[in-house]
Protein backbone atom coordinates (compact mmCIF):
# COMPACT_ATOMS: atom_id res chain seq x y z
CA UNK A 1 0.00 0.00 0.00
CA UNK A 2 1.10 2.94 -1.25
CA UNK A 3 0.73 6.38 1.19
CA UNK A 4 -1.94 8.06 -0.63
CA UNK A 5 -2.88 4.87 -2.49
CA UNK A 6 -4.78 1.27 -1.26
CA UNK A 7 -5.30 -1.22 -4.43
CA UNK A 8 -7.30 -4.03 -2.81
CA UNK A 9 -8.07 -6.21 -6.56
CA UNK A 10 -11.58 -7.97 -6.82
CA UNK A 11 -11.82 -9.46 -9.23
CA UNK A 12 -8.40 -11.04 -10.74
CA UNK A 13 -7.80 -11.44 -14.81
CA UNK A 14 -4.94 -13.03 -16.47
CA UNK A 15 -3.24 -11.84 -19.46
CA UNK A 16 -0.09 -11.64 -21.76
CA UNK A 17 0.88 -8.17 -21.28
CA UNK A 18 -0.60 -5.87 -18.14
CA UNK A 19 -1.37 -1.91 -18.83
CA UNK A 20 1.57 0.49 -18.99
CA UNK A 21 1.61 4.08 -19.08
CA UNK A 22 0.58 5.20 -21.98
CA UNK A 23 -2.14 2.43 -22.98
CA UNK A 24 -5.56 3.75 -23.82
CA UNK A 25 -7.76 1.76 -21.57
CA UNK A 26 -11.77 1.72 -21.31
CA UNK A 27 -12.75 1.50 -17.84
CA UNK A 28 -16.19 1.57 -15.85
CA UNK A 29 -16.20 2.32 -12.27
CA UNK A 30 -18.02 3.69 -9.43
CA UNK A 31 -16.76 6.74 -7.23
CA UNK A 32 -17.97 6.97 -3.60
CA UNK A 33 -16.89 8.99 -1.13
CA UNK A 34 -15.39 7.54 2.44
CA UNK A 35 -16.64 9.64 5.00
CA UNK A 36 -20.52 8.73 3.98
CA UNK A 37 -20.31 6.31 1.46
CA UNK A 38 -22.60 8.73 -0.86
CA UNK A 39 -21.66 8.33 -4.59
CA UNK A 40 -20.29 11.34 -7.02
CA UNK A 41 -20.11 9.73 -9.96
CA UNK A 42 -20.85 6.32 -12.20
CA UNK A 43 -19.64 5.45 -15.55
CA UNK A 44 -22.12 2.72 -15.44
CA UNK A 45 -24.75 5.67 -15.18
CA UNK A 46 -24.18 7.00 -18.33
CA UNK A 47 -24.05 3.50 -20.14
CA UNK A 48 -20.38 3.82 -21.00
CA UNK A 49 -16.99 3.66 -20.34
CA UNK A 50 -14.49 6.36 -19.41
CA UNK A 51 -11.65 6.14 -21.81
CA UNK A 52 -8.45 7.76 -21.31
CA UNK A 53 -4.45 7.02 -21.13
CA UNK A 54 -3.54 5.49 -18.18
CA UNK A 55 -0.10 6.84 -16.52
CA UNK A 56 -0.34 10.35 -18.37
CA UNK A 57 -2.18 12.68 -16.01
CA UNK A 58 -5.21 13.00 -17.85
CA UNK A 59 -6.60 12.13 -14.64
CA UNK A 60 -6.34 11.85 -10.69
CA UNK A 61 -3.22 10.71 -9.85
CA UNK A 62 -5.10 7.76 -7.64
CA UNK A 63 -5.99 6.45 -10.37
CA UNK A 64 -3.52 7.18 -13.05
CA UNK A 65 -1.34 4.58 -10.47
CA UNK A 66 -3.86 2.49 -9.62
CA UNK A 67 -5.09 1.62 -12.98
CA UNK A 68 -1.54 0.69 -13.78
CA UNK A 69 -0.10 -3.20 -14.16
CA UNK A 70 -3.76 -3.82 -14.87
CA UNK A 71 -5.10 -7.12 -16.92
CA UNK A 72 -8.34 -6.47 -18.99
CA UNK A 73 -11.26 -7.83 -17.10
CA UNK A 74 -10.06 -7.38 -13.28
CA UNK A 75 -11.62 -5.14 -11.11
CA UNK A 76 -10.05 -2.89 -8.29
CA UNK A 77 -11.17 -1.14 -5.54
CA UNK A 78 -9.13 1.95 -5.11
CA UNK A 79 -8.95 4.05 -2.01
CA UNK A 80 -7.57 7.45 -2.65
CA UNK A 81 -5.88 10.15 -0.14
CA UNK A 82 -6.95 14.23 -0.95
CA UNK A 83 -3.37 14.79 -2.10
CA UNK A 84 -3.90 11.57 -4.91
CA UNK A 85 -7.50 13.25 -5.69
CA UNK A 86 -9.04 16.36 -5.86
CA UNK A 87 -7.13 18.03 -2.67
CA UNK A 88 -8.14 20.80 -0.88
CA UNK A 89 -10.02 22.13 -3.55
CA UNK A 90 -12.28 19.28 -3.97
CA UNK A 91 -14.69 19.15 -7.39
CA UNK A 92 -18.05 19.55 -8.31
CA UNK A 93 -19.94 17.33 -5.26
CA UNK A 94 -16.76 15.92 -3.45
CA UNK A 95 -15.68 18.17 -0.99
CA UNK A 96 -12.11 19.45 -0.02
CA UNK A 97 -9.73 17.49 1.35
CA UNK A 98 -12.29 14.16 0.78
CA UNK A 99 -10.72 10.31 0.30
CA UNK A 100 -12.40 8.80 -2.07
CA UNK A 101 -13.16 4.83 -1.45
CA UNK A 102 -14.98 2.07 -3.74
CA UNK A 103 -13.93 3.27 -6.86
CA UNK A 104 -14.57 -0.07 -8.98
CA UNK A 105 -12.69 -0.60 -12.17
CA UNK A 106 -13.19 -2.77 -15.07
CA UNK A 107 -11.03 -1.80 -17.63
CA UNK A 108 -10.69 -3.37 -20.96
CA UNK A 109 -7.08 -2.25 -23.17
CA UNK A 110 -7.88 -0.41 -26.64
CA UNK A 111 -4.01 1.01 -27.28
Amino acid sequence: MHGHLKTEVLTEANCVRKTKAGDKVNVHYRGTLESDGSEFDASYNRGQPLSFAVGTGQVIKGWDQGLLDMCPGEKRKLTIQPEWAYGSRGAGPIPANSVLSKCYWDTRRIH
